[in-house]
């Protein structure tokens, strides 16, 4: 269905951040079809920013050229801590992209944690 931001701020030091910013950014990028964007418990921050981003086909991005990308935009403590490319991202029977089972494979994954599988 593409990028469809959803309404969500997250704390980091001082700053209130704009999730939904962050998804607008990276579908900016023209290799993105779709991103989601999330904040992950941190034990030093906080909370962490993740995003998960499905590239549009045949097209290529990697992670560090997205976090250019974005920061080339957007201030620098607003880069996603990390990026997670998947083929599609999870979608309920609206089309609207799913950040709770975003979360959820995060979590499975241990994404954006101090191990990462």
């Amino acid at each position: 269905m593409g990028c469809q931001p959803w309404a969500n701020n997250v704390i980091l030091g001082s700053s209130s951040i704009s999730l939904e910013e962050i998804e607008e950014t990276l579908c900016e990028h023209p290799a993105v079809l779709e991103a989601g964007v999330l904040s992950m418990p941190d034990p030093v921050q906080r909370e962490r920013v993740l995003a998960f981003v499905a590239l549009r086909h045949a097209l290529v991005g990697g992670e560090q050229e997205l976090s250019d990308f974005v920061r080339r935009r957007i201030t620098d403590h607003k880069i996603p801590d990390r990026i997670v490319f998947l083929i599609d991202l999870p979608k309920g029977p609206t089309g609207e992209i799913q950040h709770s089972e975003l979360k959820e494979l995060a979590v499975s994954l241990r994404v954006g944690l101090e191990v990462v599988v």
